[in-house]
């Protein structure tokens, strides 16, 4: 069997340009926080944003917030440096092409689920962007392999 065949096809996805306030409302209708592929108008996958890079950019001082501070804002605006992130993340300035990760982890769709799942351990992840030629066609958790190897042996 292969990744094809049990990969959700139906994903969300967003482009650079999609502001964080954007991004948020849409994490926000989902239970759990999904992995958000990032792509261009044709599709081609160039980067992703999960729970980790909303995390890093909620921290006053961390070095992504330092870095987009001080592109943002000139010295002598960096008095009051909490009242300048407040601004600059309710002013929507901030967008998914400053957050996203552009060094990550896909699968080819015509990998079988054995390959798929050796991967997926051995690069410690537990959903990955699919793709055709560098385009998004899906997303592969653990959950769909499991479900894949039972419908494998007959079993669903």
């Amino acid at each position: 069997m292969l990744v094809n065949e049990v990969m959700l096809k139906d994903v969300l996805t967003v482009q650079p340009t999609t502001t964080l306030t954007t991004l948020l409302k849409l994490f926000k209708d989902f239970h759990t926080f999904p992995l958000v592929p990032v792509v261009e108008e044709n599709n081609r996958l160039v980067g992703i944003v999960d729970l980790r890079d909303l995390l890093k950019i909620s921290q006053p001082y961390n070095s992504v917030s330092g870095d987009l501070l001080r592109t943002l804002i000139s010295p002598e605006e960096e008095k009051d440096t909490l009242q300048n992130l407040a601004f600059i993340r309710s002013d929507k300035l901030i967008l998914v092409k400053d957050i996203m990760e552009t060094s990550f982890f896909v699968v080819e769709e015509d990998l079988s689920l054995e390959k798929a799942y050796s991967l997926m351990k051995l690069n410690q992840k537990e959903k990955v962007p699919v793709v055709r030629k560098g385009y998004l066609v899906g997303i592969l958790t653990l959950t769909d392999l499991v479900f894949g190897f039972f419908k494998e042996k007959g079993m669903i």
